[in-house]
């Protein structure tokens, strides 16, 4: 009914096992899978299927050379990997050849806002997201509170790419940069919930631990919010 997706470390029983007792079985992981052999590829994927776990996001941190992002797209796509975020920093060409890649084997790439950086407004990720038709977004409202922009009123609400959003992350801040449990802060988690699923949002929400909040309090208090909607 609603799609959950935890972040952890690797894809081994050890990491996955606070999502497991969640009942939450969809994952974001940096694994550098261009790096993998055919064995180690082989694998990972016995691990996923015989316990039925779904790599929904996958970070990397490439950012040049397009035989590993040939390597890594086609390790994906063996793994049957939801999207593949990608880092900023990489050049046009490479991003055209990376647009090819996620067309043909059907894996969108995803931009993710992060205050401070090149990619802290809506307008940044819009653009950097214009030349690739599959691309999405990561939607991070605590880091528009960093900018200290209202992640619901201002950055969603102005934001000409609204149904590119695949993901939403479940953290919350105040306007001074503290990191607060889900719902104390400033980011606005309940609007964006509410106005995504009224919008027909089929993506994920992202839990994480985030040395405030755990995924079993972020998961609780996003249960929360569907039961009051």
């Amino acid at each position: 009914m609603f799609n959950y997706c935890c972040r952890i470390s690797a894809p081994n029983d050890e990491a996955f096992e606070e999502a497991r007792r969640l009942g939450v079985y969809a994952a974001e992981a940096a694994c550098p899978l261009e790096r993998y052999t055919p064995e180690e590829l082989e694998e990972l994927r016995s691990w996923l299927i015989d316990r039925g776990v779904k790599i929904a996001l996958l970070d990397t941190a490439l950012t040049a050379g397009a035989e590993d992002f040939r390597r890594l797209f086609l390790a994906a796509h063996l793994l049957h990997v939801g999207a593949i975020r990608l880092p900023q920093g990489i050049d046009r060409e490479t991003r055209v050849y990376i647009a090819r890649m996620s067309r043909a084997l059907g894996i969108p790439t995803m931009a993710e806002n992060q205050a401070q950086t090149a990619l802290n407004t809506a307008a940044a990720v819009a653009e950097a997201i214009a030349e690739d038709d599959n691309a999405g977004w990561i939607f991070n409202p605590a880091e528009f509170v960093l900018e200290k922009v209202h992640p619901f009123l201002n950055a969603f609400t102005q934001s000409h790419i609204k149904n590119r959003i695949a993901f939403l992350r479940m953290q919350d801040r105040l306007f001074d940069g503290e990191k607060v449990r889900p719902g104390q802060g400033c980011a606005e988690l309940k609007e964006m919930v509410s106005i995504l699923l009224a919008r027909s949002f089929a993506g994920y929400f992202l839990l994480e631990d985030d040395g405030v909040s755990d995924m079993a309090g972020q998961l609780a208090y996003l249960k929360k919010i569907l039961r009051e909607m």
